[in-house]
């Protein structure tokens, strides 16, 4: 089996994505890493496991169709 870990972006930080309101979504508060930056969310990932993959919706992308495309690079 193929795990992927998926981390839902907006304006650079990690947010907790409920139930599809996204005006209710907020950074997230995970013990992966100490704020909800997507770099350390991320580097939190790899921390448990050596995922090949990490899949980011971007939400400024998805809303605006601007793509966070620094934020993306910075994880790369």
């Amino acid at each position: 089996m193929r795990v992927i870990p998926v981390i839902d972006v907006r304006g650079g930080e990690v947010v907790r994505a409920v139930r599809g309101d996204r005006a209710s979504y907020r950074p997230i508060l995970t013990p992966l890493a100490d704020g909800s930056d997507t770099v350390a969310v991320a580097a939190g990932f790899r921390g448990l496991y050596p995922f090949a993959d990490l899949y980011i919706a971007d939400l400024d992308g998805i809303e605006r169709g601007t793509p966070d495309l620094d934020t993306v690079r910075r994880v790369a």
